[in-house]
C-alpha cells in the first residue's frame, strides 16, 4: 500500500472535505506539472468509466517524466508494454512488485520512455512526409 498519494486536480475531492489522512489533494493549476511529477514515484490513472482522453496526454506526460504508469487498458492502449495495464483493484500489489524489485522498476520506467519514440517529432514527419512527400523537393508522393 503507497504511503503517500499526490493527487492534482482533486478540486472536487477537496471540496467534499473527507478526511483522506495519507492523501495530499492539490486543485489545477496550484503547481507546476514538472513540481507534482518530482514529488511522485508512480502514476496511476482511472477515470469516470464513461470520460475518456482521445489520445492519453496526461498518461504521455508521465512516462515522459519517468513515471511508472497504471493505467486500464483501453486508457493506456496507445503505450503498449510502456504502461502496467490493470484494474484499480491491481494498484497496490502492482505497486509492491516495483518497489521489491528496483530492477523491474528501472525497466518499466525505460519501456515507458522508449513507447514515446513512436510520437517523437521525427516519427512524425517521417509519417507526414510518406503521406504528402518532401516539401522541401515540391513534389508530392
Amino acid at each position: 500500500m503507497p504511503k503517500a498519494n499526490v493527487i492534482l486536480g482533486a478540486d472536487l475531492l477537496i471540496a467534499c472535505e473527507v478526511p483522506r489522512p495519507h492523501w495530499t489533494l492539490l486543485p489545477f493549476r496550484s503547481i507546476e506539472v514538472g513540481d507534482y511529477f518530482g514529488m511522485i514515484d508512480f502514476t496511476v490513472y482511472f477515470t469516470a468509466p464513461a470520460w475518456r482522453e482521445s489520445f492519453g496526454r496526461v498518461i504521455a506526460e508521465a512516462l515522459a517524466a519517468g513515471k511508472v504508469v497504471l493505467t486500464d487498458p483501453e486508457a493506456g492502449a496507445s503505450f503498449g508494454k510502456g504502461i502496467i495495464a490493470c484494474r484499480p483493484d491491481d494498484v497496490d500489489a502492482a505497486v509492491a512488485r516495483m518497489v521489491a524489485d528496483p530492477a523491474a522498476h528501472a525497466a518499466q520506467m525505460a519501456r515507458g520512455q522508449a513507447v514515446l519514440e513512436q510520437f517523437s517529432e521525427a516519427v512524425f514527419a517521417a509519417r507526414f512526409e510518406a503521406l504528402i512527400g518532401d516539401p522541401a523537393r515540391g513534389r508530392a508522393a
